[in-house]
């Protein structure tokens, strides 16, 4: 199985800004990376062991967040924020395969 250019490097992108953001703000020890590949979808799921995400009514949210919202948007996903098993943020995206056509505009 081979992804599309589109979906690998904006699938890249969301990996290495969701890593960025662990080593720059969760001040986390342990950092875990899951793909699960079927014939639909792809799933990556980034867990760590660090503060966990801010509040969002108490933290100036910067961008980080949003290009991941935005690229996942466009491949034609979802993404999820959470609290992790390891005690720190996760976080979710899910994309279906075969989806390289032309961006979502967003809104």
């Amino acid at each position: 199985m081979s992804l599309g250019a589109r979906t690998q490097v904006q699938l890249t992108r969301i990996l290495r800004e969701a890593l960025s953001n662990v080593i720059r703000h969760a001040n986390a020890q342990h950092c875990e990376i899951h793909i699960l590949i079927d014939a639909s979808m792809i799933e990556l799921r980034i867990d760590d062991d660090g503060r966990g995400l801010p509040d969002p009514a108490q933290a100036a949210r910067g961008h980080g967040l949003n290009n991941i919202e935005r690229r996942v948007r466009n491949l034609g996903g979802q993404h999820q924020y959470g609290r992790s098993a390891l005690g720190g943020a996760s976080v979710k995206v899910c994309v279906p395969l075969g989806n390289d056509s032309k961006p979502i505009p967003l809104q």
